[in-house]
């Protein structure tokens, strides 16, 4: 059986695309200035905001930091 390989470190595509879905008026454009430290309209009447808003964030993870030790990959 060939499972493949295991490939450790930071891969090529480190992003994670992820979307706030909800009804109106419900706080999701809060929700997004708060992740983001953005300032994106959020005023209490249905559909202020209809465009799309994108951030990039970066979290740090110790656990992955952590792995990166214990494995020592070379990338």
């Amino acid at each position: 059986m060939n499972f493949g390989t295991i490939r450790l470190g930071r891969s090529s595509i480190s992003s994670l695309k992820l979307g706030i879905v909800g009804m109106a008026n419900v706080g999701k454009s809060s929700t997004f200035n708060l992740l983001s430290d953005h300032n994106v309209p959020s005023e209490n009447f249905p559909f202020c905001t209809i465009e799309p808003n994108i951030a990039m964030v970066k979290i740090k993870d110790e656990r992955f930091e952590k792995l990166l030790e214990i494995y020592n990959p070379e990338s």
